[in-house]
C-alpha cells in the first residue's frame, strides 16, 4: 500500500512487541529505514504483542483504516483519522461478543460483493475462517464460513521426502497469515497462507529399554504438565487480585507489567511448584538426549477457489 502518496507501494509490518511499522519504497527494490505508525496523541500504536496488521477503508471515508490480530486474541479496529493517525483500538465483535483468535492474522477483502471490506481471518490454532460486515464501519460480523480448521496442528509433521520436505498429511500448521491474489490466472480470487510448522526430525535408533523409557517419560511429562496447569491458575488469580481487577475483568494494558510482577512473585514464592518444576526440566532434559528436536519452519499454501 501507498502509506505517503507518492505512487509507489510501501512495505507495511507488525512487529511482536515495538508496534507497527511501515516502510517507505525508495525505488529499485530499496527501502528506508521503519518508522511506526502513530495514533492521533502522537504515541505508538502498541496495543498488544505479536501484531499483525491488514488495511482497508473500513468506514467509508476515502483513506486507509487498520485491522489488528493480536497474540492475547482480541481483533482491534483502529480507525484513520487522517494522515495515518489512528483512533483508538476497538474490539470487533461477533453476535455482540468480542473476537477472539489467539495470534490472529488478518486479511480485509470484499467477498460478498457488497463493497465493504469483509474479515478474513487465520488464527493460532490453524483455523482459517470468513467474517462479512453487518454495516458500514461497524465494528459487528456474521461468522459466514470456516474455510480450513486446525486439525492437531501444533504437532510435529511427518516427512516422505526429507530432501524436498515433503509431508506425508499436507496441511497448513499453525499462527495462519492469510493472503488473496489470482494465483491461477482464471479471474477468480484464491488464498495464499503463510504458517508456522514444527518438522519432525529423524528420529533416533533407540534399544527397545530406551524405547520403552522414552514411552514413560513422555507419559511422566504430561502428568506433571497437567499438575503445573493448576498452578498457573492459581497464580494468575493470586495475580490478578494484586492488580485490583474483580472476576470477569479484563486486564487493562497499563496494568500488564505490574501483573507480571505480581505472576512472578507468587510463583517464585510456591516451594511445591519450583521443585515440580524442576523435576519437569530434568524429565525435559532427558526425553531431548533420547528424542532429535523437531525443526521450526513453515509453509506457504494455495486454496484455489473452483
Amino acid at each position: 500500500m501507498d502509506v505517503d502518496g507518492d505512487g509507489h507501494p510501501d512495505l507495511v509490518s507488525g512487529s511482536y512487541t515495538k508496534g507497527v511499522f511501515w516502510f517507505k519504497n525508495l525505488g529499485g527494490g530499496e527501502f528506508a529505514e521503519g518508522k511506526n505508525f502513530l495514533d492521533t496523541d502522537g504515541k505508538v500504536v502498541n496495543p498488544d504483542s505479536a501484531l499483525a496488521p491488514a488495511f482497508a477503508d473500513w468506514d467509508g471515508d476515502g483513506d486507509l483504516d487498520m485491522v489488528l490480530g493480536t497474540i492475547d486474541g482480541p481483533v482491534l479496529l483502529l480507525e484513520n483519522q487522517g494522515g495515518f493517525r489512528f483512533g483508538p483500538a476497538i474490539k470487533l465483535t461477533v453476535d455482540g461478543q468480542p473476537l477472539v483468535a489467539p495470534d490472529g492474522g488478518p486479511l480485509l477483502q470484499d467477498f460478498s460483493g457488497d463493497g465493504q471490506p469483509d474479515l478474513l481471518l487465520g488464527d493460532g490454532e490453524g483455523s482459517l475462517i470468513l467474517y462479512v460486515t453487518k454495516s458500514q464501519g461497524g465494528i459487528g460480523l456474521t461468522k459466514a464460513q470456516t474455510l480450513w480448521t486446525g486439525q492437531n496442528a501444533w504437532e510435529p509433521r511427518q516427512v516422505a521426502d526429507r530432501d524436498k520436505l515433503l509431508l506425508k498429511d499436507p496441511k497448513p500448521g499453525v499462527r495462519l497469515k492469510p493472503w488473496v491474489t489470482d494465483w491461477n490466472g482464471d479471474g477468480k480470487w484464491d488464498i495464499l497462507v503463510g504458517d508456522f510448522t514444527q518438522i519432525a526430525a529423524a528420529p533416533k535408533k533407540l534399544t527397545s529399554i530406551q524405547a520403552k523409557h522414552l514411552k514413560g517419560l513422555h507419559k511422566k511429562a504430561s502428568d506433571l504438565q497437567l499438575q503445573m496447569q493448576k498452578y498457573y491458575e492459581k497464580f494468575t488469580e493470586a495475580a490478578r487480585k494484586a492488580v485490583g481487577l474483580k472476576p470477569g475483568q479484563e486486564l487493562p494494558k497499563d496494568k500488564q507489567q505490574e501483573w507480571q510482577v505480581a505472576y512472578s512473585k507468587a510463583m517464585q514464592a510456591d516451594k511445591g511448584f519450583m521443585k515440580l518444576e524442576r523435576v519437569y526440566s530434568s524429565v525435559y532434559q532427558e526425553v531431548n538426549s533420547l528424542e532429535a528436536a523437531p525443526e521450526m519452519g513453515g509453509f506457504v499454501w494455495v486454496f484455489l477457489q473452483q
